[in-house]
């Protein structure tokens, strides 16, 4: 049984929420939230398509913004199309945080810039691969990775749209570090990827994640533990005890109809 890496992470937040949305395929309370964080990603996502696309055809950093931003009208109005749910406030939000993002992209391009000059700098924090497909039978995981990094070393990037903690979310760890151990099998790695990023879009900010053997070893448990539910275990009601997550789930109306 292949298990989709973002169950995963669904699974650490809360593993009654996997048996309603996977098993009993309910729909979350706030379909509408999820949509909006969905919607800003694959917004996000296909603006980085367009940057990989302009490599060599722009000569310097204000031509690249601007080109981006002209693209982003047309990629927004597109992708919300899709998600009827977002309302204008909500989308104009999402919009506002992407302009937002390309100006933060502009600062650290600047900066890398100065060092290496525009055109390496570009290609240093262009992606190699964006939404990139992973499978993997040995490891009985699947998925698509936001974003994979070549620079010396390839290394995963999920992006997350959600509130930032003050570190990395637990499940955004074990996401991120699942794609890595896909990556190395899948690109026949002789080296264990060492670690992997976690960027919080609204800040924006990528965090590090660091793959060490304990993180390694809760992917595999976590998901062993996923199978078990998809085969029919129902998990006890709030096993993390941590009511704050309680409060926050999607599902938080129908976990006690169970």
């Amino acid at each position: 049984m292949k298990v989709a890496v973002s169950v995963l992470s669904a699974y650490s937040f809360c593993p009654r929420s996997v048996y309603l949305s996977e098993v009993l395929c309910l729909e979350p309370d706030s379909l509408a939230e999820m949509q909006r964080g969905v919607f800003g990603q694959e917004v996000r996502k296909k603006l980085i398509g367009k940057q990989i696309a302009l490599l060599g055809d722009v000569n310097d950093i204000p031509s690249l913004i601007s080109t981006l931003r002209d693209e982003l009208d047309c990629i927004f109005e597109g992708v919300w199309k899709k998600y009827p749910l977002v309302c204008s406030e909500e989308a104009s939000k999402v919009k506002s945080e992407v302009v937002t993002d390309l100006g933060a992209f502009s600062e650290r391009l600047s900066y890398i810039a100065e060092d290496i000059g525009f055109e390496r700098a570009l290609r240093k924090m262009t992606p190699w691969k964006v939404d990139y497909s992973v499978s993997s039978e040995k490891l009985g995981l699947c998925g698509r990775i936001d974003k994979v990094m070549k620079e010396g070393i390839c290394y995963p990037v999920e992006i997350k749209t959600c509130s930032p903690p003050e570190n990395v979310w637990n499940g955004d760890k074990l996401q991120v570090c699942a794609y890595g151990l896909l990556l190395e099998e899948d690109l026949s790695l002789k080296k264990k990827i060492p670690y992997g990023f976690v960027e919080y879009a609204r800040i924006p900010e990528m965090r590090p994640v660091m793959y060490t053997d304990a993180l390694r070893k809760s992917v595999t448990d976590t998901r062993e533990a996923v199978c078990g539910v998809l085969e029919g275990i129902v998990p006890d009601i709030c096993p993390h005890g941590n009511g704050r997550k309680c409060e926050s789930c999607s599902y938080s109306k129908r976990c006690y109809e169970i």
